[in-house]
């Protein structure tokens, strides 16, 4: 296990007497299962239901009081009620309404219990087909490693102790760019990180990175309403591997001949699955600084690493001594 920085905000959470059940919010494969896991070891008792698991799911089907449905997940899972001591994960709750309706139950009447709740399709229903209920919980997001945690990761302990200097001493300094090129070369993604760290092979990367765009685009045929939405949101992923770092506009996307509005619906629902951001600009210089929606935005994705794969940009970051260059 890597540290990363939404473990001191966990660790934050779980000491607030007044803390809500929370929602550890981002995409596919960040490390949230793996986050919560390290948290647990912290805890006397730790319960993790996947609610993929049919068993597992029917907890939450029964038409029992809360209490009952509480006792019926300790014996599920072979373990004694002790207040405040029990961290209890509810993996993939996308996957039943009933069991987020109950979060507020686990807010009201167990606040004892530590609940995190996470899934890998969370961020496309949010708002739509599930509703949370709103003042009973609380939001973490959580994403790819920063560049700070792969320096942790890579135990580059000299380079963690000059990072927050600005500027950076020139006796570090091209260390630092170095070790930066890498970071973009292959992203922040856990997998990644940790295959990397062991092999010092970007080639061996190159199945992971294939098996992840896999499951994201696997997963726009579980979030997306048709058969015509899917195929313009899978395009519009495809296509945003090229796109990314520039100035976009709906119409014409890609050479396509999907209409303007069809592009922004699908950019939209891939960005609250935060697989991008849309980005527009700001014509202010005083606060607050507002975004101006009458400008094109700019496409930014999850991550570089990814970027790169795809868009078979490796080559060219590899090779070069300057990575804004790659890009040019």
């Amino acid at each position: 296990m890597y540290k990363r920085s939404v473990d001191c905000r966990l660790k934050t959470w779980v000491s607030n007497e007044k803390r809500k059940p929370l929602i550890l919010r981002g995409a596919r494969q960040v490390g949230k299962t793996t986050a919560v896991r390290n948290l647990s070891e912290s805890f006397e008792n730790y319960i993790e239901l996947n609610l993929d698991i049919d068993e597992e799911n029917a907890l939450f089907n029964t038409e029992g009081s809360f209490d009952e449905l509480v006792r019926s997940i300790f014996f599920f899972k072979n373990k004694l009620q002790k207040k405040g001591s029990t961290l209890l994960f509810i993996d993939e709750i996308q996957n039943s309404p009933q069991a987020v309706k109950q979060l507020r139950y686990f807010y009201e009447k167990r606040p004892d219990l530590h609940v995190v709740a996470a899934g890998s399709l969370l961020e496309s229903l949010i708002d739509t087909t599930i509703s949370f209920p709103v003042g009973r919980v609380e939001y973490l997001y959580m994403f790819p490693f920063s560049f700070e945690e792969f320096l942790w990761a890579a135990g580059q302990k000299n380079m963690i102790e000059v990072f927050e200097q600005i500027p950076i001493p020139e006796y570090a300094a091209n260390s630092f760019r170095k070790l930066f090129a890498t970071y973009t070369l292959i992203g922040g993604m856990p997998e990644i990180v940790s295959e990397y760290l062991k092999s010092k092979d970007i080639h061996a990367l190159n199945s992971i990175y294939k098996s992840l765009i896999t499951a994201y685009l696997y997963d726009i045929e579980k979030y997306a309403h048709s058969q015509k939405e899917i195929a313009v949101v899978r395009f519009v992923m495809e296509k945003s591997f090229f796109e990314a770092g520039k100035r976009i506009k709906f119409s014409n996307f890609g050479n396509s001949n999907y209409t303007a509005d069809a592009i922004k619906a699908a950019l939209m629902l891939l960005e609250k699955a935060l697989l991008l951001n849309v980005i527009y600009p700001t014509t202010k210089n005083t606060p607050p600084v507002e975004p101006n929606f009458r400008k094109s935005p700019k496409l930014v994705l999850l991550d570089t690493g990814l970027l790169n794969y795809f868009s078979q940009y490796q080559k060219e970051m590899f090779q070069t001594a300057d990575i804004s260059n790659a890009y040019d």
